[in-house]
């Protein structure tokens, strides 16, 4: 049963508001008619004593691979629950437990114990475990759920070692600029006196006042940051930043390979559990982490409902690798729809592996140049007064370093 508050008119056209519990919208609305009144709004109520922060995955696959352990060596819920508690080192884990454990012993299911913990744990999680009570094979479940969770903590392990050396090269890239300009070139400065070049004199104004306003600075880059997180959070502003990644030259093929990956281990796990396949796709589009996916899987869907085939419908919408279709398009020929989706999903397991070291292969490159570039064009204005003392020209330079680079 669920807290809903709701809003309803009644008929003078007033507007009314309550709340009410109730096993679902349904019986929720047909209370506020026994009242004489119209449901215009409702929304489920959480449980500020039961809500927590999302368990992070490796707390989430040892809680699935220990519980169904359990659960196969013969021991109630409620006792593996509690045995959990004892075992686990996490606060947030533990917490969790604690409320799902209090839920069991109350009469409640686990599957019910995970829904009334709200964001705490996946969509995925609830609807497997679900699956698996109904099934009664709850423990393997929880080790599906594990294997799960395991390669989705591999994928994401991957994307973050991926993406913290370009952050890196970035975060050094802007120290070093700064320690040129505020440090490097009042340096060159007080040595060259009134024999400094036009654009010397403009950087060395921009580096005086960084060091003067270095608090400014700070303050605009935290600002910047801030509302740029913001805006992210923005439905429209976040769907046109996850419709300009599946775009860009190159990286854009290969980021869809990650989300195609990710769809398929997703649809296959729900789908092998025994949940039926409409409902997989809809929990899938929530799970792959784009916007712009997810809207256009909505409209594969209802062209499915309508019976259109599955290949077909996600073939137009052009989202993800067409292998996938091209494979999903053979199972339901053959009728093997589970077997082949487990199949490619772990063929694209490994294929998201190559596309995120391709990405890191573009990127990286490409910020060493931006990096040298901006780094060399600062030192030489830098130089430039020096180099003009002794009559040193650009070609003279350049014909320097070509006849040094066959020595060398």
């Amino acid at each position: 049963m669920e807290k809903y508050v709701y809003k309803a008119m009644d008929t003078n056209g007033k507007t009314v508001k309550g709340k009410l519990i109730a096993n679902s919208p349904e019986e929720l609305k047909a209370l506020i008619s026994k009242n004489g009144l119209y449901c215009t709004s409702y929304y489920v109520e959480k449980d500020a004593s039961k809500s927590g922060k999302r368990m992070d995955l490796k707390s989430l696959i040892a809680l699935c691979n220990q519980l169904g352990s359990m659960l196969k060596a013969g021991l109630s819920i409620a006792t593996a629950l509690e045995m959990l508690y004892n075992r686990i080192e996490s606060k947030n884990a533990k917490k969790a437990l604690e409320v799902m454990y209090e839920s069991v012993q109350k009469g409640n299911s686990l599957s019910d114990a995970i829904k009334e913990m709200g964001d705490v744990f996946p969509v995925i999680m609830y609807n497997m475990v679900k699956s698996g009570e109904m099934s009664g094979e709850l423990d393997k479940t929880m080790q599906k759920l594990a294997e799960h969770f395991e390669s989705d903590n591999k994928l994401q392990k991957q994307i973050k070692s991926a993406m913290s050396y370009p952050m890196m090269i970035l975060g050094v890239g802007i120290v070093a600029i700064i320690v040129m300009l505020t440090f490097v070139l009042p340096s060159f400065a007080q040595s060259m006196g009134d024999k400094m070049t036009p654009a010397a004199l403009k950087l060395l104004a921009v580096g005086n006042w960084i060091g003067a306003n270095w608090y400014i600075v700070l303050l605009i880059g935290g600002t910047l940051f801030i509302v740029i997180r913001l805006l992210l959070k923005n439905a429209r502003v976040k769907m046109l930043f996850d419709r300009i990644k599946l775009r860009l030259p190159k990286i854009g093929k290969l980021i869809k390979m990650v989300y195609t990956a990710r769809f398929a281990r997703n649809l296959a796990t729900l789908y092998d559990n025994g949940i039926e396949l409409i409902e997989a796709m809809q929990m899938c589009t929530q799970l792959v982490g784009n916007t712009e996916v997810s809207s256009k899987m909505e409209i594969a869907i209802e062209r499915i409902r309508k019976g259109e085939s599955i290949s077909t419908a996600m073939g137009q919408i052009n989202c993800f690798d067409p292998l996938l279709i091209s494979m999903i398009f053979v199972g339901e020929e053959s009728g093997v729809l589970g077997e082949i989706l487990n199949q490619t999903a772990d063929y694209f397991d490994e294929e998201s592996g190559y596309a995120i070291s391709k990405i890191i292969g573009i990127i990286n490159p490409a910020m060493l140049f931006l990096l040298v570039g901006t780094v060399g064009s600062i030192l030489a204005i830098c130089m430039s007064p020096m180099l003009s003392m002794y009559n040193v020209t650009i070609d003279e330079i350049a014909r320097i370093i070509t006849h040094t680079i066959p020595i060398l």
